[in-house]
Parts: structure tokens; C-alpha cells; sequence
């Protein structure tokens, strides 16, 4: 093999020629090389936040982002899906509900690295629901009815004690109740529950099964009678009560309670107001709520004793005495 040595004697053009092809490769091989160590060194930064930054349940809150650098593609992504795909942007999130998260992807246009980001968006908790359950009376005649009506707040359903829906809001009529009944409604939301039990008891009996009510010497059905036994006073700045002295003319007074919540007060023959109506005093009357008290005409409160024994308890405003006067049922055939 022939191995040529450069002895000055060659061309000079030749010598440069192959001087230049070696300068070029060298450039060449440079130039790659500093663009491959430019391109491994490529990055992006990516910044974002939240206003507010602690949204309140069922509220909202505006994400913003910005990327430092060159993304070739871009994804911001919530809820598993892509919500934009602008490098530098913001977005609304509505009606959030626990915690929130949002990722940012950054896959970068010259060596496709993927940069990533995360947005953590603490949210507030969810309201209590609010149960509100109504009904007038929590006692009730025999046979009676009641109406109970229910609405409530922050809740995703009312149930009752089965678990059954029963709506929201809604209402049921009891009745005719024969026993005591118990009701149980359940909200229930996001923030928990509210629990209402409702007692509703049946009353006994009151005075009688008669169609009228009837106080004083009348019968009460065919073996009863009312008497006025009992009067006594005290002034309104005393606690003393003084017994009375009946007036014979009071003794066959009758007071007459209706079942259409009406009442009569009736002198009898012996008149103790002379030339007087016998009707001298009507209105109306109804029981309160726990069957053991009557008012009539919003002044006067009748309390059941026992099953024999009631009382009147009123104030005589113009003289400033408070009054009670007992009556008591006894057997007709008693004098």
C-alpha cells in the first residue's frame, strides 16, 4: 500500500480543498451537537391559582394558569376532561362540591418532554339540612284527625321512618286516630341529616259522649248532673284565694258547652240579674292543646280535675279580682 505524505510539492489548491471538506464536517458535527444539548435542555414552568382560593360548598371559584416556555401541546384538565387547551388562560368552576383538583400537561415542542402541573382547591363543607315539621296540637279527640305538614333546607330528600321519600315539601292528614301514633321525618343532604319524631296522642274521653256539653243543674246525659260548689276570689296583688258564698240564684245558672265550639251561660228561673236575659253570655270555646283545659272566649280556662270535678278560672278586670269556680257532676237521682 501506497501511503502519500504531504512534501510541499503538491498543488495548493488541493491542500485546501481538503482543509475546507475538514473545517465543514467539524462545523457540522459542532452545530449538531449544541442543538442536541439545547433541545435535552428545554423546560417550561407552569404557574396557576384560584380566586377564592377556598370557594364554599355549592359555590364557585376562577382558575388561572401561566406557562413560562414553549409547549407544543397543552391541556388543563378537570373532572377527567380537558377544559382548555390555551397555555395562558383562565375558566370558571361552578357549583363545586368537595374538594377540587385541576392538572395541568405541558408536552414541550422540540425534544416532547411532558411538564405537569396541579391545582388543589380545598372546598367548603356542605350546610346541614334543616328539617321543619308542623303541626297545631300534639293531642287529639278520639277519632280525630291531624294534619302535619314538612319542608326542609340543604337536603336532598325527606324520608320517613322506613326510608321511604315522602317529598319535599309535603303534608299527610292523620286520622280518624283511634290509638297514639308516632310520625318520623328524616332530611338528609350533603351535610347530614335532621331527624323529627312527632308524638301524637289520642286524648280520653272528655266529659261525655253527648252531642252537648252541658254544666249546671241539667243532665249530662241521663245519669249526671253539674252543681257550682265552689266559688272563691283573690285580689290581683294577693295569692290567697277566699272561698265565696254561692248565691241561691247562681245554683241553677246553666253554662252549656256545644259541639260547634259554641257555649252558652243561662240564668235559671231563680234570676240573679232581675229583668235580665236568661242568655247572658255567648261565644265560643275550644280545647287546648292537651284535652285536659277548655278556653272559651279567650278569657276564661276551664281545668279538669278529674272525672267529677272541673274548675272556671277567669279575671273581672274592672275590679281586679281573679275568680274560680268549681263545679262538680254528680248522679241525678242526688238532690
Amino acid at each position: 500500500m501506497k501511503t502519500s505524505i504531504y512534501t510541499g510539492k503538491e498543488r495548493p489548491g488541493a491542500v485546501l480543498s481538503t482543509i475546507l471538506a475538514l473545517c465543514i464536517l467539524f462545523t457540522m458535527g459542532c452545530k449538531k451537537t449544541l442543538t442536541d444539548d439545547l433541545h435535552q435542555q428545554e423546560t417550561a414552568t407552569i404557574q396557576s391559582s384560584a380566586n377564592p382560593p377556598h370557594p364554599a360548598y355549592g359555590g364557585f371559584t376562577v382558575i388561572s394558569w401561566n406557562v413560562t416556555g414553549t409547549c407544543g401541546q397543552f391541556f388543563v384538565i378537570y373532572k377527567g376532561d380537558t377544559i382548555s387547551k390555551l397555555c395562558n388562560s383562565s375558566d370558571t368552576l361552578k357549583k363545586l362540591t368537595g374538594t377540587c383538583d385541576v392538572g395541568f400537561i405541558c408536552i414541550l415542542s422540540k425534544n416532547g418532554r411532558t411538564i405537569t402541573g396541579s391545582l388543589h382547591i380545598p372546598v367548603g363543607d356542605a350546610p346541614a339540612p334543616v328539617l321543619t315539621v308542623v303541626w297545631d296540637t300534639t293531642t287529639v279527640p278520639p277519632g280525630g284527625s291531624k294534619v302535619v305538614s314538612w319542608s326542609g333546607i340543604n337536603t336532598d330528600s325527606i324520608v320517613d321512618g322506613k326510608g321511604k321519600n315522602v317529598g319535599n315539601p309535603n303534608s299527610i292528614t292523620l286520622g280518624p286516630l283511634t290509638k297514639d301514633t308516632t310520625l318520623i321525618r328524616k332530611a338528609v343532604g350533603a351535610g347530614g341529616f335532621d331527624l323529627k319524631t312527632i308524638h301524637i296522642k289520642v286524648a280520653s274521653k272528655v266529659f261525655s259522649d253527648s252531642t252537648i256539653l252541658l254544666v249546671g243543674p241539667l243532665p249530662l246525659g241521663p245519669q249526671k248532673k253539674w252543681q257550682l260548689t265552689k266559688e272563691e276570689k283573690r285580689e290581683i296583688q294577693s295569692t290567697i284565694w277566699t272561698e265565696m258564698q254561692i248565691l241561691p240564684c247562681e245554683q241553677d245558672d246553666t253554662l252549656k258547652f256545644f259541639v260547634d265550639s259554641v257555649y252558652q251561660k243561662m240564668q235559671g228561673i231563680a234570676l240573679c240579674i232581675q229583668g235580665g236575659p236568661q242568655l247572658f253570655d255567648e261565644g265560643t270555646w275550644y280545647f287546648l292543646s292537651n284535652f285536659t283545659q277548655i278556653s272559651f272566649n279567650g278569657i276564661c280556662t276551664i281545668s279538669i280535675l278529674n272525672e267529677t270535678t272541673f274548675q272556671i278560672a277567669y279575671f273581672l278586670p274592672f275590679s281586679n279580682i281573679y275568680r274560680r269556680d268549681t263545679y262538680t257532676c254528680y248522679p241525678a237521682s242526688k238532690k
